[in-house]
C-alpha cells in the first residue's frame, strides 16, 4: 500500500464496506450507499467503528498507540511524540485494518 487511497480501500474491505473512491479538493474518501464519505483516515467514529469491525481494541498509553488483538497481543504500536494524538490513532487502526485485508485471500 503506497497511497492514502490504497489505505483506505484495503481498510474499508476489512470492514467489508462497499462504495466509490471519492477524491475532491474538499475531501477524499470512500461515498458509502448512504451517501456519506467514509474515511477512517479523518474521521474519529470512522476509525473506531472499523476497528470494532475488525475485532481489534485499543490502548493508549505513555504517549504510544497500541493496537492489541482479541488475546491481548500487540499488532501494532505508534509513537504519538508531540503529533496530534487523534491523527495518530486513526492512521494506526486505518494503517492496521488495511494490513489485515491485504493479508487475507
Amino acid at each position: 500500500m503506497s497511497t492514502d487511497r490504497e489505505l483506505l480501500e484495503m481498510a474499508a474491505k476489512a470492514a467489508g464496506i462497499k462504495g466509490a473512491y471519492l477524491w475532491t479538493p474538499d475531501y477524499c474518501g470512500i461515498e458509502i450507499n448512504d451517501g456519506r464519505i467514509w474515511n477512517s483516515r479523518d474521521d474519529d467514529g470512522d476509525a473506531l467503528r472499523l476497528l470494532r469491525a475488525v475485532d481489534y481494541g485499543l490502548l493508549v498509553e505513555d504517549g504510544v498507540v497500541k493496537i492489541m488483538n482479541n488475546l491481548g497481543g500487540c499488532v501494532f504500536f505508534a509513537d504519538i511524540n508531540g503529533a496530534d494524538e487523534m491523527s495518530v490513532i486513526r492512521r494506526a487502526i486505518t494503517s492496521v485494518a488495511a494490513a489485515k485485508s491485504w493479508s487475507e485471500p
